[in-house]
């Protein structure tokens, strides 16, 4: 049956949408139907594997926990996010190794009753697996409504639990320390990755098909290749580090280990299972209406951009609400519900005035114009005004040196090619002036991690010290100023020039692209916003349209969620956000 066939109960639409999600084209389909029950079958095999694996760990002492998007899904549905069946689990080294240790003193006969068992290797290579394999036993035909699934091969559909073992690794404390063992591993990864590779196997998530590889590669035992990527993360295993860190394949967010705590029990699905103790490097409580604290932030936002409608007037020149702002008007009349700030455009020419001449009317008393010019430390490619005597703390920007009061945030649109190689090759250019100028940001280490005690003053200190120390100097002695100027000068490139080649389009390229056409944004229309009154494009729709595509279409629950807001307070002192771990 193809895709075309539409489905006609309402107890197939339901499942389907359970499932998969409810947008309507991911609903109305029998090969979404069929994807669905496979779905919901390894939903099921999973979940299955997970209880016998639970109750395994806790006969032994171990301890597991959820990660990542099974994580979220757990804090958000109490079961998988929407379209999802894989599990992300993971353990602390100790745990991995011991674990390990009791599957294979095991006999055939303890396997059994276990109802799982732990695959090393890549099916039909010698290769260890990146992390072990927790896999079921047996694998089970899919049932409907009592009869057996057929694939498109006219094959049984058949499910059979199975879920990756990730380990977490502690890390040195101490600041360069910690760099050089990244460097360290990201090595062994590379190494490995291209192993896998030079033997032929199929590219993975956590393989890049353009890696290259020599003969080393295909020379060295597979066995030396997974102990040379893992040896090296084992290196600080039974410290008292702060934090522990997913190392092998990509890395993850460092997790403060006072965050994991003793692992409690969180609902999923039909059982419980492990989580850390603070799950809020993972995932959020999903934003299901306008909190009071969201109503403050908001409020806050609303004078500054009200502050920037009043300069802009006296300057003689506009703006206009984009990104959520500009999608809260036209999908809820107003604020998107989880949203907490305003987003501002402005074509060049008036941000470049904006950006020179808004302090001549700005209440400075109030307000602040952050730019390069009045703030050198800011790492950001665009400007903002903020709020006095406010503090909006994120993750990104708490250990920097610069005003962080709550900011409206404003960014300039600039033209570009009309759709085609030119509008391609235009791109690229200016993404690579944003990461050259984001690769100096993020390697300029705030004074804070100069003053980081080490856990252990050894040789390995020492060589962090000297080389970390090195390689900062080298991006300590790069002007921000330049790296601004290289980014502007290419993404102004077309503006002089705009008129005689009849360029349609402009974009604006951070923090993220966004394209509009020029005769949709222009002439602004005055709308009221939440109470007060803002501009927005002629034809948002269209505008929004091109960045979001089905725009109307409302998020999931769990991907409703603001901004990695650790501490914030206003004016009046008062404020709120998320329990902070960083020191």
């Amino acid at each position: 049956m193809g895709s075309v066939e539409l489905l006609r109960t309402p107890e197939e639409i339901d499942f389907t949408s359970k499932v998969l999600g409810e947008s309507f084209w991911e609903t109305k389909s029998f090969d979404n139907l069929n994807e669905a029950i496979r779905i919901d079958a390894a939903r099921e095999a999973n979940t299955r594997l997970l209880a016998k694996f639970d109750a395994f760990c806790n006969e032994r002492g171990l301890k597991y926990f959820l990660y990542e998007s099974s994580l979220q899904g757990a804090l958000a549905y109490h079961d998988f996010i929407p379209g999802a069946c894989d599990l992300n689990v993971g353990m602390l080294r100790a745990d991995y190794d011991a674990l390990i240790a009791a599957c294979d003193k095991a006999t055939d006969e303890q396997r059994k009753k276990w109802g799982f068992h732990l695959d090393y290797l890549i099916p039909d290579t010698k290769l260890k697996r990146i992390y072990l394999q927790v896999t079921a036993n047996k694998s089970k035909p899919v049932y409907r409504n009592g009869d057996i699934v057929y694939d498109d091969e006219s094959m049984p559909m058949m499910a059979q639990g199975a879920f990756d073992l990730a380990v977490f690794d502690a890390v040195p404390d101490d600041f360069f320390t910690r760099k050089k063992f990244f460097r360290q591993v990201k090595r062994r990864n590379d190494f490995y990755k291209r192993s896998l590779l030079s033997r032929g196997v199929e590219p993975t998530p956590y393989l890049n098909t353009n890696q290259i590889f020599g003969i080393r590669h295909r020379i060295v035992p597979a066995k030396i290749s997974a102990w040379i990527m893992h040896r090296i993360p084992k290196k600080y295993k039974g410290r008292k580090s702060e934090y522990v860190v997913r190392l092998a394949g990509w890395r993850s967010p460092m997790l403060p280990t006072v965050d994991l705590g003793d692992f409690p029990y969180m609902k999923f699905r039909d059982i419980e299972v492990r989580t850390p103790a603070n799950p809020g490097l993972w995932a959020s409580e999903p934003v299901m209406e306008t909190t009071e604290e969201l109503k403050r932030l908001q409020g806050d936002a609303k004078e500054i951009v009200q502050e920037i409608d009043r300069v802009c007037g006296e300057l003689g020149i506009s703006y206009f609400a984009c990104g959520g702002t500009m999608l809260g008007d036209v999908r809820h009349g107003g604020f998107i519900p989880w949203d907490d700030d305003i987003d501002v455009g402005m074509l060049r020419a008036d941000y470049e005035v904006f950006k020179e001449r808004a302090n001549e009317f700005l209440d400075k008393e109030r307000f602040f114009l952050q730019t390069r010019e009045t703030d050198p430390n800011i790492p950001y490619l665009f400007t903002k005004v903020r709020m006095n005597g406010t503090e909006y703390l994120t993750s990104y920007n708490i250990k920097r040196d610069f005003h962080k009061g709550i900011c409206v945030d404003v960014f300039p649109f600039d033209y570009v090619p009309n759709p085609g190689k030119d509008l391609f090759s235009f791109k690229e250019e200016v993404i690579a002036a944003s990461k050259a100028h984001n690769r100096v940001v993020n390697r300029q280490y705030p004074e804070y991690y100069e003053k980081s005690a080490p856990d252990r003053r050894n040789l390995d200190w020492l060589i962090g010290q000297a080389v970390g120390r090195l390689l900062a100097r080298r991006y300590w002695g790069v002007s921000l100023n330049d790296t601004q100027r290289r980014f502007d000068e290419t993404v102004q490139r077309n503006n002089a020039t705009a008129k005689e080649r009849k360029l349609k389009y402009v974009a604006c390229f951070v923090p993220s692209y966004t394209m509009a056409k020029v005769d949709d944004l222009l002439p602004y229309q005055r709308i009221q916003f939440d109470g007060i009154d803002i501009n927005i494009p002629a034809h948002p729709e269209k505008f929004l349209r091109m960045q979001y595509g089905d725009y109307m279409v409302e998020p999931y629950p769990h991907q409703r969620a603001g901004h990695d807001l650790l501490l914030w307070s206003d004016a009046e002192g008062i404020g709120g956000g998320r329990q902070m771990t960083d020191k």
